[in-house]
């Protein structure tokens, strides 16, 4: 984050979303333990391929992926998570002969650039939005 924060100005702002699976705990009780990192590499696949090269993805806690889009306005945030959660429903995961179907919500917000306290606050807010919206599950996504 600091690297986006040095490479990214006070004029830009940069959109924050983040990611979460849709009911992961019952998954992997369902298919196992060994399940939950097939599950989290297969969603940060496809979220690395559904965003800009410019982008940056994380890691959260959870099975949560932070995604930091700069040049970023209301309007694209909102094409990019409904984006996410789409190709996320639309790809499943391919476990011991098994085709499972998946789902994913989606947080987000607007922060400005060139300021690392403000783009961990977004990152904080938007983790926040998802873990308080757990047990709803939404075809759009929660803006922070």
């Amino acid at each position: 984050m600091q690297e986006l924060a040095e490479q990214s100005n006070t004029h830009e702002m940069i959109g924050v979303l983040c990611v979460q699976i849709q009911h992961e705990q019952k998954l992997i009780d369902t298919y196992g333990t060994s399940f939950r990192d097939i599950l989290f590499d297969h969603a940060a696949c496809v979220v690395r391929a559904s965003v800009r090269f410019s982008d940056q993805v994380a890691a959260g806690e959870n099975l949560q992926l932070i995604v930091f889009s700069r040049c970023c306005d209301d309007e694209l945030m909102q094409d990019l998570a409904n984006r996410l959660m789409q190709r996320i429903s639309t790809t499943p995961v391919l476990y011991n002969n098994s085709v499972i179907g998946i789902a994913a919500k989606v947080a987000c917000c607007l922060v400005r650039g060139g300021n690392l306290q403000e783009i961990v606050i977004g990152a904080r807010k938007t983790k926040e939005a998802i873990s308080s919206k757990k047990s709803t599950y939404s075809q759009d996504p929660i803006i922070v």
